[in-house]
């Protein structure tokens, strides 16, 4: 679902397609010599200094190392040069929304659209963000989305963008109504399964919350979401020992999942 975060694999892939490309004995040697990826992405900026998508990579790899203001400043410094670059913009979004600074992010993406907007995947990211913040923007947005790409996928994530908002609305049954279109449109579409099964828990349809899980885990046996959610339907009608089973899953796929640990306790209180 979360398009944003693949931005910066893709770019990855590419400085490896660039770096096995490269015809020179000495390229070939250094590759034999075991140099890391940060030594080769230092060699192929050398090689390639005018590589955009190479300076985009080494700025997220200044982030990942905790030079998140060195980041910022080269992609902005790089959008005076090249203000109509989508890659640029859509970059930039990314480490803001990692940082947790989501209006910034909201306008990077709208400038990234302004530019080009046949970006699916950078709709449906602005579209989702202005979701979980409550601004109905997002339901033109996905309706946008549907209208302009019959793919089935796409559908599936815009229906499921509209649950999301309707859900922060607490308007819990027209939610529910878009995570059953997301999964008609894709039956894969495990995030819709999981918000649908929790909206269900939280209306006391425990039997239906249980039953939406159930079917997630059949698709995926390692998202600990599934497990935990499956665990606290079966705590709600009173079957400790099969919630224990699940929150002990939950456990096994993510040994952090606190929520779990502490469900765990509680019932050994019992």
């Amino acid at each position: 679902m979360n398009f944003m975060g693949n931005l910066f694999s893709t770019l990855l892939l590419l400085s490896f397609v660039l770096l096995f490309s490269c015809n020179s004995k000495g390229d070939q040697e250094n590759l034999k010599k075991g140099f890391s990826p940060a030594d080769s992405l230092q060699q192929l900026i050398s090689k390639y200094p005018d590589s955009l998508e190479l300076q985009i990579l080494l700025q997220e790899k200044n982030y990942s190392k905790g030079d998140t203001a060195i980041a910022l400043k080269n992609l902005e410094a790089l959008l005076k040069k090249y203000e109509k670059r989508t890659d640029l913009h859509n970059a930039l979004a990314v480490i803001q929304l990692q940082m947790g600074d989501t209006s910034n992010a909201v306008g990077s993406l709208v400038n990234s659209l302004a530019i080009n907007q046949l970006q699916p995947e950078i709709e449906f990211e602005l579209a989702f963000i202005e979701a979980a913040r409550g601004n109905s923007t997002a339901l033109a947005i996905a309706d946008k989305i549907m209208a302009q790409y019959p793919d089935k996928e796409i559908q599936a994530k815009a229906h499921f963008t509209k649950g999301i908002y309707y859900a922060n609305k607490t308007m819990l049954r027209e939610a529910i109504k878009e995570f059953d279109a997301a999964i008609i449109n894709n039956f894969t579409s495990i995030d819709a399964y999981v918000e649908k099964g929790i909206l269900h828990y939280e209306l006391g349809e425990t039997g239906k919350s249980i039953d939406v899980l159930s079917k997630a885990a059949e698709i995926d046996k390692n998202n600990p979401d599934i497990f935990f959610w499956l665990g606290k339907g079966y705590k709600q009608r009173k079957e400790e020992d099969q919630a224990l089973l699940y929150f002990g899953e939950t456990l096994k796929l993510d040994p952090n999942y606190e929520a779990a640990k502490t469900a765990i306790q509680a019932l050994n209180k019992n």
